[in-house]
């Protein structure tokens, strides 16, 4: 017996205002959740959502792929949908903003920065394609440390700092 796609439907549970939608892969089996905020509930209701290869939420309108983040935020002119909190399932209106193409790309996840060179620890950060720091340290936390400062200084909002290990935090 072969399933017809309008019998299949996801699974959506809201509390507090927030809405979770299971998210199905091509053979309909479940593959992730998506929050959004209650108010969208009717829109999304109306399309069959799916989790792309890169991790967005997504579905066809008319024919072209649109992603969930930007039926809370639409498109602008110049700018790009970001993720606060770098995980591309939380569409929750407070974890998206408007960024520019380079502030997206400066609050990306793993952007180290930090290698070792011969018996110190130095640090990389360019700003608009020129290096801004150089200077070697003895410690890797410290490095850590300084480059995180400069990160905030020169990022703002957009700064992303590693903790160590490749995993950064962003800043709220």
């Amino acid at each position: 017996m072969r399933l017809n796609i309008l019998e299949i439907k996801p699974t959506i549970k809201c509390h507090n205002f927030i809405c979770y939608l299971e998210l199905l892969d091509k053979n309909y089996r479940p593959v992730g959740l998506t929050k959004f905020d209650e108010k969208y509930l009717p829109k999304i209701l109306d399309y069959k959502w799916h989790l792309t290869y890169y991790g967005y939420v997504e579905t066809k309108v008319k024919g072209v792929n649109f992603k969930l983040h930007n039926l809370v935020l639409p498109k602008k002119e110049g700018f790009v949908v970001d993720h606060i909190d770098h995980n591309t399932c939380n569409n929750l209106e407070s974890n998206l903003r408007y960024a520019t193409h380079r502030q997206n790309m400066r609050n990306r996840q793993n952007v180290k920065g930090i290698y070792k060179d011969r018996k110190n620890w130095r640090i990389s950060l360019s700003i608009d394609g020129k290096s801004v720091h150089s200077k070697r340290y003895k410690l890797k936390e410290e490095a850590i440390k300084v480059r995180s400062n400069l990160v905030k200084k020169h990022f703002g909002e957009f700064a992303c700092i590693d903790k160590g290990g490749g995993r950064c935090i962003a800043l709220k």
